[in-house]
């Protein structure tokens, strides 16, 4: 490779590495203002992953949900025990996907909904915000 090659390479990988922070920076920064569409209730399990170790919501640790909302609305998500708010993100799935997926495992989602390619969680990290 020459240096002109690996420069031009280089170049490509900061613009992306750059892009993909912005992107998520902003959306984080839109989740902030954005009024919540529905409310997620979760257990403990769940609640201690998105607040400490920073995960993405599974189906396994939702409890309920309450509101009616589509795939990619902002909600606001519940300790279920604490009843405190732990966070609020943009779904991957509607309100009655949800319903249908609640404490099911992340390997069964696809086949649950009839979907090929699903995301394993209801709300990515990448999607949600601490509160």
């Amino acid at each position: 490779m020459s240096l002109h090659d690996a420069y031009l390479f280089e170049l490509e990988r900061l613009v992306q590495e750059y892009s993909s922070c912005t992107v998520i920076k902003c959306e984080k920064l839109a989740l902030s203002s954005a009024e919540p569409n529905g409310t997620i209730i979760i257990d403990s399990g769940a609640s201690q992953a998105i607040s400490q170790k920073a995960k993405g919501l599974l189906p396994v640790g939702v409890v309920a949900i309450d509101g009616v909302f589509e795939q990619g609305s902002v909600v606001v998500v519940v300790d279920s025990e604490t009843k405190r708010k732990v966070s609020k993100g943009r779904v991957n799935y509607s309100s009655m996907e949800i319903q249908r997926i609640i404490g099911k495992h992340s390997r069964l989602v696809g086949q649950i909904l009839g979907k090929e390619n699903v995301c394993e969680c209801v709300i990515s990290k990448q999607s949600m915000i601490l509160v």
